[in-house]
């Protein structure tokens, strides 16, 4: 099936990477707070990881390697 024929003029059908790419593009500080956050409540159901294991999960578990580029400058203390 053709999704992009259904897609009304002006948007764009992106890939789940592309789609999270463009948006730590926009503001990574946020992103990187927010993985922040999520490092500080892993462990409770799942295995401890820290916001430089997420950012190895996000490249190679889920081919995230954009996003996971774009924020190593901008994570704060290791996390």
């Amino acid at each position: 099936m053709n999704v992009t024929a259904a897609v009304p003029t002006g948007i764009q059908v992106r890939s789940p990477a592309e789609f999270a790419a463009d948006a730590v593009a926009l503001r990574p500080v946020a992103a990187v707070t927010a993985l922040g956050k999520i490092a500080a409540r892993s462990g409770r159901t799942g295995p401890r990881r820290s916001v430089p294991e997420l950012l190895d999960l996000l490249a190679d578990r889920y081919d995230m390697v954009a996003v996971a580029d774009l924020l190593r400058p901008f994570r704060q203390g290791g996390g």
